[in-house]
């Protein structure tokens, strides 16, 4: 009889037990979901600004090398050019050197 009103007086004990338990554990439930909810919303800021800067960074990118082929392309035209004019001073050079006449082989041949 004694084992039974032992275990009568824990019977109330253990149940409040678990409700406290259970309590606090929807506290915690409840927590954790903001928490999560707030890293949720931080990683899509982090997102929208990474992708806003990986955007920008792209039309950079897009410019130079737009500016780059601009470049090249105006590097050859004044290479051309320069190896026109250099050509002809050289030819003449060339030709009062050797007294009017010299053949583009006899040219090439000094320039080596």
């Amino acid at each position: 009889m004694e084992d039974l009103i032992g275990l009568l007086v824990q019977v109330p004990i253990v149940g409040l037990f678990g409700y406290f338990v259970i309590k606090l554990q929807e506290k915690v439930d409840v927590a954790q979901r903001e928490r999560d909810e707030q890293w949720r919303e931080f990683l899509k800021s982090q997102s929208q600004v990474s992708n806003a800067t990986h955007d920008q960074h792209m039309e950079t990118v897009k410019y130079f090398a737009e500016n780059i082929e601009k470049t090249n392309e105006n590097i050859e035209k004044l290479c051309r050019s320069v190896s026109k004019q250099t050509a002809v001073t050289l030819y003449g050079i060339a030709k009062q050197v050797n007294g009017g006449d010299i053949k583009l082989e006899e040219l090439i041949e000094l320039l080596s």
